[in-house]
């Protein structure tokens, strides 16, 4: 497979993501409604779409990187890759411990750990992205906040978000072409 169709998949997952962030406006009532079982398998079900959903969309900017010959963006991308996936997992875990009605202090704490971690590498990408200015436009800008999703998933900030992913999928879309 050509390196335009790895992009452009990666592209599609943005769709992905793009309706998982939309279900996610929905996803509180909804638990709320379905009650404890039930309720916390769909939002379990949803944080593993919506982390891999974004780490595929992700992929596309290591991609890109290799198109570009950029290796500041392939490498960002990758680092980010790895550290949102523990941070994918532990609030995944994390969840599944709430609902039990178990001690989370320690996960927390590797939860804010692993944010922690997460800001260099999301700083990276977002200026390897931003650097893609002169190929791209403001799309390039836009989408260099797409490293906002994890940090605000739960919080109002969510359309804005949209938006945003929205941005980065048209930017894969267009480098694929």
């Amino acid at each position: 497979m050509d390196i335009n169709k790895k992009i452009r998949w990666s592209a599609i997952m943005g769709i992905g993501l793009v309706a998982t962030c939309v279900f996610f406006l929905a996803l509180r009532p909804l638990s709320e409604i379905l009650g404890y079982p039930l309720g916390l398998v769909v939002l379990e079900l949803a944080l593993c779409v919506l982390f891999a959903t974004f780490l595929g969309h992700i992929w596309g900017y290591v991609y890109l990187g290799n198109k570009l010959n950029s290796r500041f963006l392939k490498v960002s991308a990758q680092t980010l890759m790895v550290v949102f996936l523990l941070y994918g997992i532990l609030v995944i875990y994390d969840t599944f411990m709430l609902s039990q009605r178990l001690d989370t202090s320690f996960m927390n704490a590797l939860i804010w750990l692993s944010l922690m971690l997460y800001i260099i590498p999301a700083i990276a990408f977002s200026i390897a992205v931003i650097r893609l200015y002169k190929i791209f436009g403001v799309v390039a800008i836009v989408s260099a906040f797409l490293i906002l999703i994890p940090l605000f998933v739960w919080n109002t900030w969510l359309l804005a978000l949209i938006s945003i992913s929205i941005s980065s999928t048209y930017l894969l879309f267009k480098a694929s072409a």
